[in-house]
């Protein structure tokens, strides 16, 4: 009895480091931007004005990463600013991490 308390209890521990690093994804300033760019830059009707909102979307995206790098919605809005971009390999970097951080 004692060694399977023994056992569950290190159990539980291991897995605390997961489930304390899973993180509800959750909307952010910098993840709203991005959505606002994208938006705008699908909407634009001038290449350079869509380059340009796309250069803001994927900005916004990097700091989102940088600064809620835990938070799966940072990550995935960054897979869509790369799609946006046509840059399947970023894309799917970005989107396999979010799915890592929240499956």
């Amino acid at each position: 009895m004692r060694n399977r308390i023994s056992k569950l209890i290190m159990a539980v521990l291991l897995l605390l480091p997961v489930a304390a690093h899973a993180q509800k994804p959750s909307a952010t300033v910098h993840t709203r931007s991005v959505g606002l760019y994208l938006q705008r830059a699908e909407a634009a009707q001038v290449a350079a004005e869509r380059e340009k909102l796309l250069q803001q979307a994927l900005e916004a995206a990097l700091q989102g990463v940088q600064s809620a790098g835990g938070n799966s919605k940072t990550w995935f809005t960054l897979g869509q600013v790369y799609t946006a971009r046509g840059d399947a390999i970023g894309a799917d970097s970005a989107f396999d991490k979010a799915e890592s951080l929240w499956p």
